[in-house]
């Protein structure tokens, strides 16, 4: 491995990645204390809580991490490719 290693896109995709997952649990969090659907009574009623919060928070985690990093890779700026000089010649 070489020490002059470029880790700039690693932590790019990082930061975005765990900005994805803050979201994704605040999300979780809120639907969970509003009881859309009655899902927080379906899980604090359950004996395995601790598995479905898990899954929960694994499942949401991967999602949002996976589109705030699509998100962030896809809205990267790049510079156009020059345009001709000059006008197509004709033939």
């Amino acid at each position: 491995m070489s020490a002059g290693r470029d880790w700039r896109l690693v932590r790019f995709l990082v930061r975005h990645a765990l900005v994805g997952i803050a979201v994704g649990w605040n999300l979780l969090g809120l639907l969970l204390v509003l009881d859309v659907a009655g899902l927080g009574t379906l899980i604090s009623g359950s004996e395995h809580r601790l598995v479905a919060l898990a899954l929960l928070l694994a499942g949401f985690a991967v999602t949002f991490g996976g589109v705030a990093m699509a998100t962030a890779v896809f809205l990267i700026p790049f510079e156009e490719p020059p345009c001709r000089p000059g006008p197509p010649s004709e033939p």
